[in-house]
């Protein structure tokens, strides 16, 4: 709806509510201030400042005399609008300058105790703006008066200082490829499960495996199985479903009470963390799910 703004000074009659069979509506607190909604000011609205949001947004209407839409002791009020201001928007700083900011102020310092260009900033909730110490608009960066920016330190070329890697099970694990830096292994025919395909030198001297292992090795045929185990290539002195088993292996699987329950050993990453039970002529595992 058009808001219509009249004054006697223009029309030469009408100049708001006071020449309405309502009577003036008086109803409202400064800052507001009444607009017309309609050319005979029987429809008003009261309006507010920029900044400022009425208390009471619709329509009111002048009808029998009395004006409707509003309670009868209801009194519309300019509420202050409150706009957070956008920390992703304040003004950059130098690496010698300490910001610390609280609600709705930050404030700045000099790492080295000199002065900062800029002490302080607050937010100005009524409109969302930030407002700097000492200056009308956004400073460009907030700098320490006289102090050089450092210069980044020149980082040291990285060096390998690592022994020749032999912490893997050589009866069962291959290396393919293996220098000062990076190692990649593989079961060897007979063998699968591998605990970690591949071992890195670290800076520090030291080599990190792959998936957490503590060593390279791989498991036989006949003493584990994986999550990934083949029923038809391998036979299993259980009857659960080793696919129900997540992220571990079994090994040193034995029948306890004439075949009706099957005990292994459950492990991650090589080693033992848990025992597990298949009771048979269910089938179900006790438990299938481990923390690997």
């Amino acid at each position: 709806m058009k808001l219509v703004v009249l004054s006697a000074a223009v029309t030469g009659t009408l100049a708001g509510s006071a020449d309405t069979a309502c009577g003036a509506f008086t109803r409202f607190a400064a800052p507001g201030f009444e607009e017309c909604a309609s050319e005979d000011c029987s429809k008003i609205r009261i309006s507010c400042p920029v900044g400022y949001t009425p208390s009471f947004e619709n329509s009111l209407k002048c009808k029998g005399e009395s004006w409707k839409g509003i309670g009868a002791d209801e009194i519309i009020t300019c509420d202050m609008d409150y706009k957070p201001c956008d920390y992703d928007k304040l003004a950059s700083t130098s690496d010698d300058v300490v910001t610390n900011c609280d609600g709705n102020r930050c404030d700045f310092s000099c790492s080295d105790g000199s002065e900062v260009s800029v002490s302080s900033v607050k937010c100005d909730t009524q409109f969302g703006n930030w407002k700097y110490a000492g200056t009308d608009s956004k400073p460009g960066k907030i700098r320490c008066a006289g102090i050089p920016k450092p210069k980044k330190p020149t980082k040291a070329p990285k060096t390998s200082d690592c022994a020749p890697f032999d912490n893997y099970d050589a009866d069962s694990v291959e290396k393919i490829d293996c220098d000062d830096k990076r190692c990649t292994f593989q079961c060897k025919d007979g063998f699968h499960s591998i605990t970690s395909a591949n071992a890195k030198c670290k800076s520090a001297g030291y080599w990190k495996l792959s998936d957490g292992a503590q060593r390279v090795t791989c498991f036989g045929e006949g003493s584990s199985w994986m999550n990934g185990w083949d029923s038809q290539v391998m036979d299993a002195p259980f009857k659960c479903d080793p696919d129900d088993l997540r992220r571990v292996d079994l090994k040193n699987c034995q029948d306890l009470e004439d075949g009706a329950i099957t005990n292994c050993e459950v492990l991650c990453r090589g080693v033992k963390i848990d025992e597990v039970r298949c009771i048979n002529h269910r089938p179900v595992w006790s438990n299938e799910y481990f923390d690997c």
